[in-house]
């Protein structure tokens, strides 16, 4: 573990480094923060779903150069502006010191704004905060774009009509002097004539001002054919509704066909699922310290399918396995879908009707982070939302060995 990250997050923290904590492993890490009072527990996350997805940074961190994760980095940042939650965490001040070890390729431009971010926000607490070291990537080429054919042509045109404007002045000036001339020898005649041009301007103002009335009184009617006509209907994922909509996640029953330690983590699991799919899913779990190897096979389970697959500690996870954890995540265990419910049956909330959102818009809208604070089990370990049960249509409801605690 870098030196520079302990002494980073002691200063995040507020509190002494103790002097053997620079050779300590994340656990002392994890440590400090948790004795460290409420900005400890900032950086540590304030919900088991965030513990979990700390956690999962850290082991990236663990395992091996951060550069072999910039690109999905850099997906996983283009609508976010930390990595998990809504501010900077021990995930955040982790990832960073990782990338200021080496240079960071400026085409990245969602993990330079965030890495930015962060070594403002680290080194206004941390004097001793790594600077980022940034690689400018090559320019792009030049693009030429082609001139309009037409405003050369224009441009003439311009100029001759510069120069024919004093012909057109001297032309207007000696009609205007003839007319002159005229009304100076026939002056009664121009009297007759003022008269009559003054009916016909008489006549040509009423028209006018008929033409302009029935045009107003058209403008309304379009107006009113416009408010009369049905608004499009839309659905409720159109609409964009901020509600916590549990509907939108895919929960499905898994069985776990295949696991196995990860080689380069302490932690995680990973396991080859069951979810009625052609082919099992692959997900990485960090279980290792509350199941034994033998108690995860042939495990039934419950699985978030509809989540982008994302590289934990490098192996590609393409969902997460729910549990019950008690507040201080010393208690895990698996959400227990009930008995005789076949692989790759649905989860339903009873009384809630919705389709799964894509992978794509439970990133973008935060479904989760608007889901996850309300899934929670009762009293009897009932898994729900909200007070509405996890269900498997014809099977009844889930369970846990977990009452009262939070579901991730």
């Amino acid at each position: 573990m870098e030196p520079a990250l302990v002494k980073c997050v002691a200063a995040l923290c507020g509190v002494e480094l103790p002097a053997a904590a620079a050779t300590d492993g994340l656990t002392a890490l994890r440590q400090l923060c948790s004795e460290a009072g409420p900005k400890g527990a900032t950086l540590l996350g304030s919900s088991p779903l965030l513990k979990a997805q700390i956690d999962s940074w850290l082991d990236i961190v663990a395992s091996g150069p951060i550069s072999a994760h910039t690109a999905s980095l850099d997906d996983h940042l283009s609508l976010r502006s930390y990595l998990v939650g809504p501010g900077l965490t021990l995930a955040d001040a982790a990832v960073y010191i990782a990338i200021a070890q080496g240079q960071l390729d400026s085409k990245h431009t969602n993990v330079l704004r965030w890495a930015l971010h962060c070594q403002c926000l680290i080194s206004s607490a941390c004097n001793e905060c790594p600077p980022l070291q940034v690689t400018a990537s090559p320019p792009r080429e030049p693009v030429t774009l082609p001139v309009p054919k037409g405003k050369p042509a224009a441009a003439a045109g311009g100029a001759t009509g510069a120069k024919a404007a004093p012909a057109d002045q001297k032309a207007k000036s000696d009609a205007a002097n003839d007319a002159g001339a005229a009304a100076a020898a026939g002056g009664a005649g121009t009297g007759e004539g003022k008269a009559k041009q003054g009916e016909e301007d008489g006549k040509g103002k009423k028209g006018g001002e008929a033409a302009a009335k029935k045009k107003k009184e058209k403008k309304p009617a379009a107006g009113d054919a416009a408010a009369a006509a049905p608004a499009p209907a839309t659905d409720g994922a159109a609409t964009g509704s901020d509600e916590a909509d549990p509907t939108k996640l895919d929960i499905r029953v898994g069985v776990i066909t295949k696991v196995w330690k990860h080689p380069d983590s302490e932690k995680l699991y990973c396991e080859e699922i069951d979810v009625g799919e052609d082919k099992p899913r692959q997900i990485a779990s960090g279980l290792q310290a509350f199941y034994a190897l033998e108690e995860m096979e042939n495990r039934r389970v419950l699985v978030l399918a509809n989540l982008k697959p994302r590289p934990l500690a490098g192996f590609k996870s393409e969902g997460m396995v729910l549990c019950a954890s008690n507040a201080d995540h010393t208690v895990v265990k698996f959400v227990n879908p009930p008995e005789g419910a076949p692989a790759g049956a649905c989860i339903t909330f009873p009384g809630r009707a919705g389709e799964p959102a894509t992978p794509a818009q439970i990133q973008k809208k935060k479904i989760m982070e608007k889901v996850m604070p309300l899934m929670k089990t009762d009293d009897a370990g009932v898994p729900g939302f909200d007070g509405c049960p996890f269900t498997v249509e014809d099977f009844g409801a889930c369970s846990s060995e977990v009452p009262g605690a939070a579901v991730a």
